[in-house]
């Protein structure tokens, strides 16, 4: 009866050899995946916030910007690992104003970097006077 313990307090160890690693490789991909949202979510409250600043203040970019890197600072972001650019159109007669903010996320242990980028757009105060 004891030999049949040993053997299956072996077979126990064997069997966690086999799931801690799948368990170790779950753990980390959750980590990673929450990161990477939470990258896309600082992206989208900086442009909201630069397109929403640059609105109020008739497509003063510099407003715009100063508004987006106080979020990221805020978020604890390097504000110069974003990209932010800016776009004008003229939809249907009325001035918007298009915010692109992009950010390389590096995934070591995958070996890659990816870029997370995210938008926002707003009407131009000015141009509905």
């Amino acid at each position: 009866m004891h030999h049949n313990l040993r053997a299956s307090e072996g077979s126990a160890v064997v069997g966690f050899a086999f799931v801690a690693p799948l368990l170790v490789m779950a753990f980390v991909a959750v980590l990673t995946i929450s990161n990477i949202v939470r990258q896309e979510t600082v992206l989208s409250a900086a442009c909201a916030a630069a397109v929403r600043a640059a609105s109020v203040a008739d497509g003063n970019t510099s407003q715009g910007m100063t508004a987006a890197h106080t979020v990221l600072r805020d978020q604890g972001e390097p504000v110069n690992a974003v990209r932010i650019s800016w776009g004008f159109p003229v939809v249907n007669g009325v001035s918007e104003i298009h915010v692109l903010a992009q950010r390389d996320v590096s995934i070591p242990w995958l070996r890659k970097t990816f870029t997370v980028s995210r938008t926002a757009r707003a009407v131009d105060e000015k141009s509905l006077s």
